[in-house]
């Protein structure tokens, strides 16, 4: 009875390992690794980690909020907005991906000023607010969401509302 007490329990614990491996692990292992990747600067390394990523898991947002934020540095506004939107549609209550979305309309309004479509630059930067607010209202600590709205705040000329904002109740220091 000892020794199919023991089997059995290595015979659970196998399963048990193997449900993590296929449900849980595999997703997080390609996921840091592509973390991993972009941190050291290997692109095409994290862009394939983070592919892995979402097949492994498709209904993980990190993966999207990554290849988006690497498709805006890329300057692939198509990409960005695409990836961005998958990460806010499977978790709408990411700051993250509330706040790399914010992020990528202020850079798609910086290139709206550039070329002079000062009405393009109003809406992305309208937008771009939009998208910091609900960032500091899911995370009330996230102090880069809190200063890019500052800075989007300062851009659209409301200054005093830039200097003394609050996001229900919280105070936004810029």
């Amino acid at each position: 009875p000892l020794i199919a007490l023991i089997g059995l329990l290595l015979l659970l614990g196998a399963v048990g390992g193997g449900i993590y491996y296929f449900a849980v692990g595999r997703s997080g292992t390609a996921l840091q690794a592509g973390i991993a990747a972009y941190s050291a600067g290997d692109r095409n390394g994290a862009r394939n980690h983070f592919a892995q990523a979402v097949r492994d898991d498709p209904k993980d947002a990190d993966p999207h909020i990554y290849l988006g934020r690497m498709a805006r540095d890329e300057g692939d506004a198509a990409t960005a907005v695409r990836e961005l939107q998958t990460a806010i549609s499977l978790e709408p209550n990411n700051a993250t991906a509330q706040r790399e979305m914010g992020a990528h309309l202020l850079a798609q309004a910086t290139g709206q000023l550039s070329t002079g479509n000062l009405p393009g630059a109003l809406q992305s930067l309208n937008l771009s607010r939009n998208f910091y607010v609900r960032a500091v209202q899911l995370n009330p600590a996230d102090k880069s969401a809190q200063g890019y709205l500052g800075c989007v705040l300062m851009r659209l000329g409301r200054v005093q509302e830039a200097l003394e904002h609050e996001v229900e109740g919280q105070r936004v220091d810029v």
